[in-house]
């Protein structure tokens, strides 16, 4: 399967057989521009999940500059692609819960994504990352 990061003109990217399984929060996802060395990092380090030589990382910045966004479109180019490495995407959110709340949220949505994986079925991925799954 070729390769499906690839930029295209005016620091945009082609968007052509991305499936998005993650509506990413940017909402019509051409307004996506930039952040191509991110994004290319991020790819390769996933790419080298399958060879076993990448380790965990964090990615850390200021509120708003876009890490969620990124980290979405990271989640459709993998989903899209279909290569051995299923994505998965969590998010944490604020307020108090038990650590048992946390476990079984945690699972359910890991599960869920990877059944929206093998099916080919986003419907079970959308429901694992909203958080207002029932």
């Amino acid at each position: 399967m070729e390769k499906l990061l690839k930029p295209k003109e005016n620091h945009r990217w082609d968007l052509e057989g991305i499936e998005f399984a993650i509506e990413e929060r940017i909402g019509d996802p051409d307004m996506f521009i930039g952040r191509a060395e991110e994004l290319e990092f991020l790819y390769r380090w996933a790419d080298n999940i399958r060879k076993k030589i990448s380790r965990s990382i964090a990615f850390l910045g200021r509120r708003k500059i876009g890490k969620s966004l990124i980290l979405e479109r990271l989640y459709n180019i993998l989903y899209s692609e279909h290569k051995g490495v299923i994505p998965f995407y969590y998010e944490f959110t604020g307020g108090n819960r038990s650590a048992r709340e946390f476990l079984t949220d945690f699972t359910v949505s890991f599960y869920m994504q990877v059944v929206g994986y093998y099916t080919r079925d986003v419907s079970w991925i959308r429901r694992a990352v909203n958080p207002d799954r029932q």
